[in-house]
């Protein structure tokens, strides 16, 4: 019984113990990131690109947003998000569906993300952490809106 507990079990919760310390990290600088954050954003998608996973950008002509200017790239390199004006560029996973014209309603407080297509709902999902975009985040070549000049 030593012999099975030490070969097979004892291994395998120290790795259940390290993937939860991971998975609980990222969540948690998810969730900092996240705090105070406060983004409720509708548009129209007018583009995405595929990155990894059905992970990747969307383009979208911005009808609301209650940042007008949001552009971390300078100071982070996981986020959520660019918006310059009337244009943002967000990064989110599962959006192999969606299509040009789609229309798209953001609440970072509610940790929600909807799709609507000719007026319906066609898809809800949680608000993308920055955390799990790891091949995603910072990737200037899919960035179409011009880099911050302060």
């Amino acid at each position: 019984m030593q012999t099975i507990f030490s070969k097979f079990i004892a291994p395998f919760s120290l790795l259940l113990g390290i993937l939860i310390a991971i998975v609980w990290g990222q969540s948690h600088e998810a969730r900092k990131y996240f705090k105070d954050f406060h983004l409720r954003l509708e548009g129209h998608v007018t583009g995405k690109e595929i990155d990894s996973h059905q992970g990747g950008m969307l383009y979208v002509d911005v009808t609301h947003s209650s940042l007008p200017y949001y552009d971390p790239r300078d100071s982070m390199s996981g986020y959520y998000c660019v918006i310059h004006g009337d244009k943002a560029e967000i990064l989110q996973r599962g959006i192999g569906d969606i299509a040009d014209g789609d229309s798209l309603s953001i609440s970072t407080d509610e940790d929600r993300f909807q799709v609507f297509r000719d007026h319906k709902l066609i898809q809800t999902s949680r608000v993308s952490r920055p955390d799990f975009l790891p091949s995603i985040r910072g990737n200037a070549d899919m960035h179409r809106l011009p880099p911050p000049h302060f």
